[in-house]
């Protein structure tokens, strides 16, 4: 076991304290490894990920780390954390990025049946009422005391209950086996809230937005009765009646001119054909259908209009072909006593918004992992037969850094008065042996490492793929200077990275297609001259310029920065 894994064993026991610790075997497999990621808000973190099935197990997000968080396929494995449970409007929302808020919480339950006395800011699992796999983990945004007792009694109040750092369908649920939740998490429950109205908590979410949630009606101090008439009850579409229809109506017209005309005053004079198109269908209340003027007691727009022209709630003008509504009397009694209510534009507005977000999520672009790697090879294969270690298996730099270190402490070889210092033993001096040198007697620490990795054989991974022999070098996009002040840029070595999602926007005549229509310009695709027939080599040539945007459309296809090398070649100047 690779203290690396020792170190994440131990933190994950005693942070959630896991009985037996061997379970921790479990939820720190060996093999597993790290990575380093950058989240939305430009916050660096990492992420520690299944050797298996690539699945990220844990992240902590901040410079110094923020204590480990386990993702949703960690919490499948195992319940580890009090969970909250939100209807399916709550989680539809804390999915396109919200946070948890007060109104949404139906219940709070723990495996044991025992609420743990939880802090501020301690981690908490979201749950889908009435099922047992966590969707979401976050951090408490008050303690759970005081959210178990708002929860539990029948007042309306505002706030977060939870503030969420990840979801499932995230961008890191994406990046591991993209499964879905299990049926059952085993050892948990299914949330359960005896007494509670589930459906008014929906109710309630639907009516605001994720950071703002509307108060009910009994908290405005509106009867029922007063609620009824100041928004239509919703009857099927087909069982509307004329009367219906002109309810629906009256009230967009109250609403568009109360919330919109009254903010926008430039929005009139306004032709009739457009007020109801753009103003009265989105203002209607939600839910109903659109308007229908035929099935009104009116039958015209214009009759519509005359009406409530006569009635001094609009000022219209009339013209041969149409009629043009000139202003709103806001001071009419009808306008001051109207209440507002939840409209079908900002329903379709919320939820377009939402898919626009998590359209956005899903279309982002995560810069490839990439690990280099390095297997046991000639004079190195004794070291790792020593230690018992497979010699067929492909090692990271602090996997081998590890090995070196336990190697090191097991036979005494830190020099008596220089720490730094490394006296070899024979395994390591065969390593570093030289033919016609004399043998090291001792060596910089990390210039052992260096020399050790130096005679292993060179591997690499992307994404947690099967390793691939040899070292990943960069792509290289090179700026040369041709005749009469002409420049080609040519880019080279992009074959390895054609990899996940984008492997075949990485070919050559892929890449030559997609570089023609961004730089605007020609480009060509072929062999790299003077390369052996055994490289297979290809390059795309685009001319003029490009290397900026040559850049910037290979990391829209997932090549990190750090992997691409530019160059500028200037033309010698003849002397």
């Amino acid at each position: 076991m690779s203290s690396d894994r020792r170190k994440l064993r131990a933190q994950i026991v005693q942070d959630f304290n896991i009985q037996p610790p061997e379970d921790g075997d479990i939820l720190a497999p060996e093999g597993i490894h790290s990575a380093k990621i950058i989240t939305s808000l430009n916050e660096s973190g990492i992420v520690y990920i299944d050797p298996t099935t690539a699945d990220p197990l844990w992240f902590s997000i901040g410079k110094n780390g923020s204590g480990l968080i386990p993702t949703v396929y960690t919490l499948w494995k195992r319940p580890l954390l009090v969970s909250l449970s939100a209807p399916a409007a709550a989680i539809e929302k804390i999915a396109g990025g919200a946070d948890l808020m007060i109104p949404g919480v139906i219940s709070v339950s723990h495996t044991t049946g025992v609420l743990p006395p939880l802090p501020k800011d301690s981690l908490v699992a979201i749950t889908e009422y009435g099922k047992s796999a966590p969707l979401g983990v976050g951090r408490l945004a008050l303690a759970l005391e005081e959210l178990t007792k708002v929860v539990s009694s029948e007042k309306d109040v505002k706030g977060k209950a939870a503030l969420v750092y990840h979801t499932f369908g995230d961008c890191l649920w994406a990046a591991g086996s993209k499964a879905s939740p299990p049926d059952e998490v085993p050892g948990a429950q299914a949330s359960d809230a005896e007494g509670k109205n589930v459906d008014g908590v929906a109710d309630q979410l639907d009516a605001g937005d994720a950071d703002e949630i509307e108060l009910s009606a009994g908290s405005l101090g509106i009867n029922d009765e007063e609620r009824a008439s100041s928004s239509p009850q919703t009857a099927e579409h087909h069982d509307l009646s004329p009367s219906d229809v002109d309810t629906y109506l009256r009230q967009a017209l109250l609403q568009v001119v109360t919330q919109t005309i009254s903010n926008h005053p430039h929005a009139l004079p306004c032709l009739a054909s457009t007020f109801l198109t753009n103003y009265l269908q989105p203002a209607r209340p939600y839910p109903s259908p659109p308007l229908d003027l035929k099935k009104s007691t009116f039958k015209t727009f214009s009759k519509f209009l005359k009406t409530v022209d006569k009635e001094g709630l609009l000022k219209i003008k009339e013209a041969k072909d149409d009629i043009t509504i000139v202003s709103a009397n806001t001071t009419h009694p009808d306008f001051l006593g109207h209440r507002s209510f939840r409209t079908v534009g900002e329903v379709e507005a919320r939820e377009k918004a939402r898919a626009d977000r998590q359209k956005a999520a899903e279309e982002k672009v995560h810069p490839m992992i990439i690990s280099q790697l390095w297997k046991p090879f000639g004079t190195t294969v004794a070291l790792f037969e020593a230690k018992d270690k497979s010699i067929s298996t492909a090692y990271t730099r602090s996997e081998v850094r590890d090995l070196l270190d336990e190697h090191i402490i097991a036979n005494s070889l830190v020099h008596r008065s220089e720490a730094a210092f490394i006296m070899p033993d024979e395994l390591l001096r065969n390593v570093l042996r030289k033919k016609g040198e004399e043998p090291i007697e001792f060596i910089r620490r990390n210039d052992l490492l260096q020399a050790i990795l130096d005679a292993m054989q060179r591997w690499h991974s992307i994404d947690g793929a099967p390793p691939k022999k040899g070292a990943l070098k960069p792509i290289r996009i090179e700026t040369k200077a041709r005749a009469a002040g002409r420049w080609n840029t040519i880019i080279t070595g992009f074959e390895d990275y054609a990899h996940g999602p984008h492997a075949n926007d990485l070919t050559a005549e892929r890449l030559s297609e997609d570089l023609c229509k961004m730089c605007a310009t020609a480009t060509t695709s072929g062999p790299i001259p003077g390369a052996s027939k055994s490289s297979q080599g290809m390059e795309v040539a685009v001319q003029g310029r490009h290397s900026k945007k040559v850049t910037e459309f290979l990391m829209s296809k997932g090549v990190p920065k750090a992997a691409i090398e530019e160059k500028v070649v200037a033309n010698k100047k003849k002397k």
